[in-house]
């Protein structure tokens, strides 16, 4: 079960810094990136909160990895 939640927190992290390379991308281009319709917002702001979250779940990742069992 462990592992399966650190798959996940590692998966989440890679979408978070995808998503907020993709904000900056939208910032510094004037693309209209999204998924299904729904675009990326093209906002500093939300790119710098999203790459704080990829961080703090690679963080976790990274600790959990660590950590010896017994």
């Amino acid at each position: 079960m462990k592992n399966l939640l650190l798959v996940m927190a590692q998966a989440g992290a890679a979408l978070f810094a995808l998503v907020g390379a993709l904000s900056i991308l939208n910032y510094a281009f004037g693309w209209r990136i999204g998924f299904k319709g729904s675009v990326v917002p093209p906002d500093p702001a939300i790119a710098a909160v999203f790459f704080v979250i990829a961080a703090a779940l690679g963080f976790i990742v990274y600790r959990a990895g660590r950590s010896r069992p017994g």
